[in-house]
Order: structure tokens, then sequence, then C-alpha cells
């Protein structure tokens, strides 16, 4: 089954964020075969990730915030809801 471009790179998404099943890996490859478009997407994307993560100096799994930074911003986000 092709899948469109909008699915391609949500899947190219989805996969450098949590992984994709097998079938989507397959629907993704073939599609990237075809479309030079999305297949340069993927690379970019990868590209960025990598990059992204040299910078950071952590995987995304590894970044975290304190308990005091979370309780600041959800007071802030309260803070702004109050005002709207």
């Amino acid at each position: 089954m092709m899948i469109t471009c909008k699915k391609a790179s949500e899947l190219i998404d989805k996969e450098a964020e949590v992984g994709i099943s097998f079938k989507e890996k397959l629907q993704l490859s073939f599609h990237t075969f075809i479309c030079k478009a999305c297949k340069q997407y993927r690379v970019m994307s990868d590209q960025l990730g990598n990059t992204l993560q040299k910078f950071i100096g952590k995987s995304h799994e590894d970044a975290t915030l304190s308990e005091a930074k979370k309780e600041e911003i959800l007071k802030n986000l309260k803070k702004n809801d109050d005002e709207v």
C-alpha cells in the first residue's frame, strides 16, 4: 500500500522520536525509494537530529527537568491561564 508524502513525513518524525513498526518501516522505505523529496526530508531530518544531539550533548531520553523547574513552569502556566 502506497502512503502519501504527508504520512511519510509523519513516519520519519515518529521514527526519530519513538520508533516505528516493521510494517511502517516497509511502507516508508518503499515510499522514499520512489519519492526523492521524502528521501531528502529523511536525510535532512537525520542530520538535524544528529546535530542537535551533538549540540545538546545528550540524547532526548536523558534531557529532563528538575522538579523545581517543573513546578515553576506549572506555576507560570496557571498564572497565564488565570490572566486570560
